[in-house]
This record gives C-alpha cells, sequence and structure tokens, in this order.
C-alpha cells in the first residue's frame, strides 16, 4: 500500500473547494522556494503505527502537519478554513486507502520570513490531523 502522505495528497488535490484554491499545488514534503502561492505541504510528524502482541494490529495512528501557505494572512486564513471544512473529522477514503476518522488536533500560525534575502514574506497556517486508518499486516518472520 502507499505512503498515506500520497493517499492524502491524492485527495486534497482532488477536493473541488480546495482546488478552486490551491489547484494541484499539494505538495509533499517541501514546496519550491519560488512555487505559486497558495499551497499546501504535508509533512510525517509521527508514523503511528500500532502493534498487539502478535506484531502489526492493522492500523496506524499518524500525526500528519498541513501547512497552508500563502502571500498575506487573509489568504491563508481562508484556505486553513476550507482545509478544516474538508478534513476535521472526515470518514471515507482517500485514493482507496480506509480512513477511520481524521481528527483536527492542533492550528498554529507559522512565522516566516524570507530566508532569500527577497520582500516575499509568507503566511502560513499550521493544522496537525491525527489520521486513524487501516495498513496491511505481515506476520514476523522468526
Amino acid at each position: 500500500m502507499s505512503d498515506v502522505r500520497i493517499d492524502l495528497r491524492a485527495y486534497l488535490a482532488g477536493n473541488a473547494q480546495l482546488s478552486a484554491l490551491v489547484g494541484t499545488r499539494v505538495y509533499v514534503g517541501y514546496a519550491e522556494q519560488d512555487a505559486p502561492r497558495p499551497y499546501l505541504v504535508l509533512h510525517m510528524i509521527s508514523g503511528g503505527h500500532e502493534h498487539d502482541l502478535d506484531g502489526g494490529a492493522g492500523f496506524a495512528l499518524p500525526r500528519i502537519q498541513i501547512n497552508c501557505v500563502a502571500d498575506e494572512p487573509i489568504a491563508a486564513g481562508n484556505l486553513s478554513d476550507v482545509l478544516r471544512e474538508q478534513m476535521a473529522g472526515f470518514v471515507g477514503a482517500w485514493n482507496g486507502r480506509e480512513i477511520g476518522v481524521a481528527l483536527l488536533d492542533d492550528e498554529t500560525d507559522l512565522p516566516d520570513t524570507p530566508q532569500d534575502g527577497s520582500d516575499r514574506p509568507r503566511s502560513a497556517i499550521a493544522h496537525d490531523y491525527l489520521v486513524w486508518h487501516k495498513e496491511s499486516v505481515t506476520a514476523p518472520t522468526a
């Protein structure tokens, strides 16, 4: 099965409300410095693979951070609002992966000053989601 971030990226890029704001600008890990804004960036904060005494339990609860990045605070806030509406409490599937629930655990501003010496600051808001999803399990070998 693919990485949960790839499945989440497919869901977000295909969501009509979000794509109206960011198009297909949904990145995993990082966006290029000169990427057009607004955009979303996904980060795995922790893996959260669950276990029992026999090995893998068949589900995971990773923490995934999604950064809403725009040119100004109002635009970042608008993108953040739409993201929350489409993600918080989500139950269903992302790109075929069964999602038990996506829970918004934290939301914070990310102050950002240009690192390249330009006058083009970014406004960003980070969402942290706990994402319960099924995963395949292989039996451990002795």
